[in-house]
């Protein structure tokens, strides 16, 4: 997997409207990151894992609907680190209810949230 940080992810809706979301981090396989990098354009894959970085300022419709756009457009999994709260938050595509994350991430990766957020800062 390649991390593609601040990259512009070109997707289309269910009703054949395009839009370009910008994740803060996405995890995407290495011939999409590279086809995104070669043609110039935005990515046009399916990212395994997005990563959003939550500042208190956000208002929390615009972020739901950012997570069901990802999800929607193919995303494997959604990831949101709260800082500010010391948690991660999961959704998953097929998950009705997203799980809430303290100390350590076993899904969908493995990762100590302290590390996470000394590199994200």
């Amino acid at each position: 997997m390649r991390t593609a940080a601040e990259v512009g992810w070109r997707i289309t809706s269910q009703n054949g409207g395009e839009s370009v979301l910008g994740p803060d981090l996405m995890l995407v396989t290495p011939e999409e990151y590279e086809e995104a990098v070669r043609s110039g354009d935005y990515f046009r894959g399916k990212p395994a894992i997005v990563i959003e970085v939550i500042s208190s300022s956000e208002r929390k419709k615009a972020r739901f609907r950012k997570i069901d756009l990802n999800l929607e457009a193919g995303a494997g999994a959604v990831v949101e680190v709260h800082f500010a709260k010391g948690c991660a938050v999961i959704y998953g595509p097929d998950e009705a209810i997203p799980e809430i994350v303290k100390d350590r991430l076993n899904w969908p990766f493995e990762a100590d949230l302290k590390v996470i957020s000394s590199s994200l800062k």
